[in-house]
């Protein structure tokens, strides 16, 4: 009974963590997002100064670009531009051992998309955890979250594993799925 307990802190704790940590993370960016120095009201001399210096830049922008684009109107990246679905919240798995929770796997995850991804990507997010999170139980099923969590194979084996499973739910446009972190906790 103790033990149970324990867990429940520790899956709080954890959950907790990642909860405020997402929640600071957003703050800092957003105040990076709505403060540069300068004062933006309307009836603010440097508001104005500020959206018209903002459209030159905006304009010198563009015209840089198309300096940078090739014969055929696109630049060189174009069709390798890559983007990152990034998850809210680290992934808990619950390791397995004789009916009790032995240890946690606390993992952190980013999905590298290409071009091919639908545009409304967010939008599947819950069927991608859903996703992750079957598949990496399957794996702690499979006692690959033990001794050798991080050996080189190992990782092979999950990223394998978890792109496999994502490419289920969006098929086009997965190009790889990156491991951030990766961490057990023994009980």
């Amino acid at each position: 009974m103790k033990s149970i307990f324990t867990v429940i802190i520790l899956i709080f704790a954890v959950a907790g963590g990642g909860i405020a940590g997402d929640m600071m993370k957003s703050r800092k960016t957003d105040a990076a997002h709505n403060t540069d120095g300068h004062a933006k009201s309307k009836g603010d001399a440097h508001g104005k100064k500020d959206k018209k210096d903002k459209k030159k830049k905006d304009k010198k922008d563009k015209k840089d670009k198309k300096d940078k684009k090739g014969k055929d109107g696109h630049s060189p990246n174009d069709s390798d531009s890559i983007v990152y679905l990034k998850f809210k919240r680290q992934f808990v798995v619950p390791v397995m051992d004789k009916g009790r929770i032995d240890s946690l796997v606390i993992m952190n995850f980013n999905i590298e998309l290409n071009d091919d991804a639908p545009e409304n990507i967010y939008s599947y997010e819950p069927k991608l955890r859903d996703a992750l999170m079957r598949d990496l139980l399957a794996l702690s099923n499979e006692n690959l979250f033990g001794d050798k969590l991080t050996s080189p194979e190992t990782y092979e084996i999950i990223r394998d594993k978890l792109l496999s499973g994502t490419r289920g739910v969006v098929p086009d446009g997965i190009k790889d799925i990156l491991i951030l972190d990766i961490a057990r906790q023994d009980q």
